[in-house]
């Protein structure tokens, strides 16, 4: 019999190098900051994930550098461009619509996302140049509705050539 592979096996972390130890020392923090009722997972739903009491779920997507700015020394910035930004958008929106966790209609879909909250962590330094971020906050703070996120997503889409 021929198991499926869903989207967060594919996407687990080389066991190897920098990378994986942070996100093992991520998950350990996790661990111990557990509270009763709640379970805490490596590279299972993905890099880590904490399950609460109340049937949410916690998704964690865990990057580490080792460039830091020549200027501050400090780790380089989380930019628009980023590709740990875009792989792990990728990578939640195949989590989301894995058909092999059951996840095929919008319906499902849309029940994931109910209960899930998708967290990126990083040591990356903020950038306040970030346009994603700053169109995310802007929604977040009610500055503008989802509709007009969904056009300046797509405009920014445009500007990062990853039209499909």
């Amino acid at each position: 019999m021929v198991s499926a592979t869903t989207q967060a096996d594919i996407t687990s972390a080389d066991k190897t190098g920098i990378g994986f130890d942070y996100q093992y020392y991520f998950f350990l923090w996790k661990l111990l900051s557990l509270e009763i009722g709640q379970t805490v997972g490596l590279e299972c739903k993905d890099d880590v994930h904490t399950d609460l009491a109340d049937d949410v779920q916690i998704l964690y997507q865990v990057k580490h550098t080792i460039k830091t700015s020549e200027k501050t020394k400090k780790p380089s910035n989380l930019t628009t461009f980023d590709i740990d930004l875009w792989k792990t958008l990728s990578n939640w929106s195949k989590v989301i619509t894995d058909t092999n966790a059951s996840r095929s209609t919008q319906n499902e879909q849309i029940k994931f996302i109910d209960k899930t909250y998708f967290v990126l962590a990083s040591n990356k330094s903020e950038s306040s140049n970030n346009e994603f971020a700053k169109i995310i906050k802007s929604l977040q703070e009610g500055e503008i509705t989802i509709e007009e996120a969904r056009e300046n997503l797509k405009s920014l889409k445009k500007k990062l050539n990853l039209m499909q």
